[in-house]
């Protein structure tokens, strides 16, 4: 009876519905995880660059390094901080006020 079973053409007809309906649910989540990955990767770009120009019209140069000209802030913690590296990998400014410890082996990199 199992095998009659599984002759029906209602059973059939069942199975490759749901078959097509998997691989369509499948597409369209694949679909929508590429965009949306796709959309808040050049959304962080954005923001970076955005900072990055906030902090690049604020460089100056004393006696050759780079340094930060930043407004004083409230005292508190803070989401974002500042760290100006010379070209042999030494801080010139840094105001994470210990938030963010600096890896070494990224410097010397």
């Amino acid at each position: 009876m199992n095998a009659r079973f599984l002759r029906s053409l209602r059973v059939r007809l069942t199975l490759w519905y749901v078959l097509l309906l998997a691989v369509i649910l499948a597409g369209f989540s694949g679909g929508v995880y590429l965009a949306l990955r796709q959309h808040l990767n050049e959304n962080l770009d954005d923001s970076i660059d955005s900072r990055l120009q906030v902090l690049l019209a604020t460089v100056e140069y004393n006696g050759g390094e780079p340094t930060l000209d930043l407004p004083a802030e409230e005292a508190g913690e803070r989401e974002d901080f500042a760290r100006v590296f010379n070209l042999d990998g030494g801080v010139t400014f840094d105001d994470s006020q210990g938030q963010a410890p600096i890896d070494e082996g990224l410097v010397e990199a």
